[in-house]
C-alpha cells in the first residue's frame, strides 16, 4: 500500500493533490513528507551557509585549499595514469618483440630442420639408386657367371658323354662290321639263290640259306635290342646329370638372392638408423633451445604479473588518498554547514540523506557512472567508496 501511495504521489509530482487524495495518504506518508519538507529548508539553510562562507574570508581560504587539494589529486592522478599507460606500452612492446623474435627463431629451426630432413631424403635416395644399380650390375655380373659355368658344365657332360660314345665305339664299328658283312652275305646269297634257281641243287642250298637268314635276323634283333638298351642308358645318365647341375644353379641362385638381400637390408638398416640418430641429436638440441625460449617467456609472463601487482597496488593506495580526500571534503562540508545553517548545500558532494527518489536515483546513477568514467570520478565526492 506505501508503494502505490508513493507511486501516486511521484505521479502527481507537478500537479496539486486535491483534497480528497490529502485526506487518503497514510500516515508513514504524512511522516515521509513531513521529514522531506524539514530537509528541504535544511538543505535551504545550508545553502545559505555555503553562501556566506564564499562570502567570508575563512570560507574562501578552505575552498582554496580544498581546490588546490583537488587539483594535486588530479595532477598525481594524470601522473599515475600516464605511468601506467607507459608501463603497459613497454610491456606490450616487449611482449611483441619477443613474440616476433620466438616466431622468427621458430621458422628459422623449422626451415632448418626441414632442409636437413629434405638432405638427407634425397641423399638416402641417391645412395639406395646407387646401391640398387651396384647389386644389380652384381647380379648380372654373377648371372653370366652362372651361364657360364652352366655352360661349362654342359660342355662337360656333353664331353663325357663323346667319350662314353666313343668307348662304345668297338660296339657299334662290331655292328656295322655285321652290317656291312650282312649285306655283302644277303647279297651273295641273292646271287646264290639266282644260280640255284638256274641249277638242279638249287633247293637244298635255298633250304641253307633260308636258315642262315633266320640266324642273321635274330642276331640283328638283339644286336638293334642292346643298342637300344645302351643309348637309353646314356639318355638316363644325361639327364640325371642335367637336373642336378640345375638342381645346384638354383639353389646357387637362391643362395645368392638371399645374401644379396640380407646385405642390401643391413646396409639400408644402418643408413636408416644413422639417418634417425642424427636427427634424434638435432630434435633433442631444438628441444633445449624451445626449452630456453619457454623458460624466457614464462619469466616474461611473471614479470608482466609482478608488473601488473605492483600497479594494482599503486592505484589502490590512490584510491584510498582519492577516498581520503572526498572524506576529508565531506568533513569540511558538514562542518561548515554546521556553522551556517543558511548555507546552500553543494551539488557535488553526495548528501547524508536523500530528500526525494529522484536524488537516489540520481547519485546511484553517478556512482556507478564513476565506475567507469574518471571524469565523474574527479567531479563528484561521494560517502563511501565506489
Amino acid at each position: 500500500m506505501k508503494k502505490d501511495v508513493w507511486l501516486r504521489l511521484t505521479n502527481c509530482k507537478n500537479r496539486p493533490l486535491s483534497e480528497e487524495q490529502v485526506r487518503g495518504i497514510h500516515p508513514d506518508i504524512e511522516e515521509l513528507l513531513t521529514r522531506e519538507v524539514n530537509r528541504y529548508f535544511n538543505k535551504k539553510n545550508n545553502q545559505k551557509i555555503k553562501i556566506e562562507a564564499n562570502t567570508s574570508s575563512d570560507g574562501s581560504s578552505t575552498l582554496s585549499r580544498l581546490d588546490g587539494f583537488e587539483k594535486q589529486l588530479e595532477e598525481r592522478e594524470l601522473c599515475v595514469q600516464q605511468w601506467e599507460n607507459n608501463i603497459k606500452k613497454t610491456i606490450d612492446a616487449q611482449v611483441a618483440e619477443e613474440r616476433k623474435r620466438l616466431k622468427d627463431e621458430y621458422d628459422a629451426l623449422k626451415s632448418c630442420l626441414e632442409s636437413e630432413y629434405n638432405n638427407c631424403m634425397v641423399d638416402m635416395k641417391q645412395k639406395t639408386y646407387s646401391f640398387k644399380h651396384q647389386l644389380e650390375s652384381q647380379h648380372n655380373s654373377r648371372l653370366a657367371e652362372l651361364e657360364k659355368q652352366y655352360k661349362s658344365h654342359i660342355s662337360a657332360l656333353d664331353k663325357a658323354n663323346a667319350e662314353q660314345v666313343r668307348g662304345i665305339h668297338p660296339d657299334i664299328e662290331e655292328l656295322l662290321t655285321r652290317e656291312v658283312d650282312r649285306y655283302f652275305n644277303k647279297k651273295n646269297r641273292q646271287k646264290i639263290k639266282i644260280e640255284a634257281n638256274t641249277t638242279s641243287d638249287g633247293s637244298s642250298t635255298l633250304s641253307r640259306l633260308d636258315g642262315f637268314e633266320k640266324q642273321l635276323e635274330e642276331r640283328e634283333l638283339h644286336v638293334q635290342k642292346r643298342e637300344n638298351n645302351i643309348k637309353n642308358t646314356i639318355e638316363g645318365q644325361v639327364a640325371e646329370e642335367r637336373k642336378r647341375l640345375k638342381d645346384e644353379y638354383d639353389a646357387l641362385m637362391a643362395r645368392k638372392e638371399k645374401n644379396q638381400h640380407k646385405s642390401r637390408s643391413d646396409n639400408l638398416e644402418k643408413q636408416y638408423k644413422a639417418q634417425i640418430t642424427t636427427l634424434e641429436k638435432s630434435i633433442v638440441i631444438k628441444d633445449k633451445e624451445i626449452g630456453k625460449l619457454s623458460a624466457t617467456i614464462s619469466q616474461l609472463k611473471n614479470d608482466k604479473k609482478d608488473i601488473k601487482k605492483s600497479v594494482e597496488r599503486k592505484c589502490k593506495d590512490l584510491e584510498d588518498v582519492i577516498f581520503a580526500k572526498d572524506l576529508k571534503i565531506i568533513t569540511l562540508n558538514d562542518r561548515i554547514n554546521s556553522f551556517n545553517h543558511s548555507a546552500g548545500r553543494d551539488g557535488t558532494i553526495e548528501p547524508s540523506t536523500f530528500i526525494s527518489f529522484h536524488d537516489t536515483e540520481f547519485w546511484s546513477g553517478r556512482r556507478e557512472d564513476a565506475k567507469r568514467d574518471p571524469s565523474i570520478r574527479k567531479k563528484y565526492t561521494f560517502r563511501t567508496r565506489v
